[in-house]
């Protein structure tokens, strides 16, 4: 299976390299983006996240490798409080074909079940939120405020504005950009 293949690939690293080097920070991106991609986002987070802070360890705070991956960080928050059918990671398997969605049968609810929770809202929202900001920041200073990047930075951040504080709140960030 391919997932066996990338974990071994970054045990391999790990041991060859040790804990806090580039080529581990990669192979801990490719592990993240498979999962990701194969809707598994939970698992994909703390990879993402390991590899995010040896990319800040390496390359420091303010540098755009840093920014990729606190972006690539926030795309796993936001697929973790998405519905599965609206994920952003695509439902492909090797080859480019789609693959069909699996639909369970309902399940009578008895009475002693647990009550679904209500939708995810925020749940990892404020996270995504806050790891744009810090990208954001450290975009406005090293390419200053009218830079591309700083105005895909705006509109990530009300884009995740609007699904926890609504359309004005966005407004106003998006008046920015």
């Amino acid at each position: 299976m391919l997932t066996s293949t990338v974990v071994a690939a970054l045990n391999a690293n790990v041991a060859y390299f040790g804990g806090e080097y580039l080529r581990v920070a990669r192979s801990y991106i490719n592990l993240a983006q498979l999962m990701s991609r194969i809707d598994w986002p939970g698992q994909a987070r703390p990879h993402q996240a390991r590899a995010a802070a040896i990319v800040e360890g390496i390359f420091g705070p303010d540098h755009p490798a840093t920014i990729a991956a606190l972006d690539d960080l926030t795309k796993i928050l936001i697929d973790l409080d998405l519905p599965h059918e609206a994920r952003a990671s695509s439902p492909t398997v090797a080859g480019g074909r789609r693959r069909r969605p699996r639909h369970r049968q309902s399940r009578p609810r008895h009475a002693d079940a647990r009550p679904r929770r209500g939708p995810p809202i925020a749940r990892h929202l404020e996270q995504a939120r806050d790891l744009i900001r810090e990208a954001l920041s450290i975009s406005e200073t090293s390419y200053g405020p009218v830079h591309p990047d700083v105005a895909i930075g705006l509109n990530n951040l009300a884009v995740v504005t609007s699904r926890i504080d609504g359309h004005a709140a966005a407004a106003q960030i998006l008046r920015k950009a």
